[in-house]
């Protein structure tokens, strides 16, 4: 299960934040579109989960910013607009990601 042994923040996040590596992030976008910035200099290994906790992403977003790092090797930040969308992204030379 992607995001086991994870450190989760339980405290949902309803306002725009820069994940810390090793963190899993439960998020409300049910007041509007919310960007969590990955952190900007990873190391091989660290990984950040994200969540739409309460199923808005689809009327809101969560833009995942990339900081200055590849995701997925593109230089783009990453779109989650899917009710209850979940994803964990871990850095190798480039944040990898797998949905859920």
């Amino acid at each position: 299960l992607p995001g086991s042994g994870t450190d989760w923040d339980t405290t949902l996040k309803t306002a725009s934040f820069t994940a810390v590596s090793g963190k899993g992030y439960l998020i409300n976008t049910a007041g509007g579109a919310i960007t969590v910035t990955l952190p900007a200099s990873p190391s091989a290994g660290d990984n950040v989960v994200i969540s739409d906790a309460k199923g808005s992403a689809d009327t809101n977003s969560i833009t995942i910013a990339r900081n200055g790092v590849k995701i997925y090797g593109n230089n783009a930040n990453l779109i989650l607009s899917n009710d209850r969308a979940s994803i964990s992204l871990i850095y190798e030379l480039h944040f990898s990601t797998h949905l859920h």
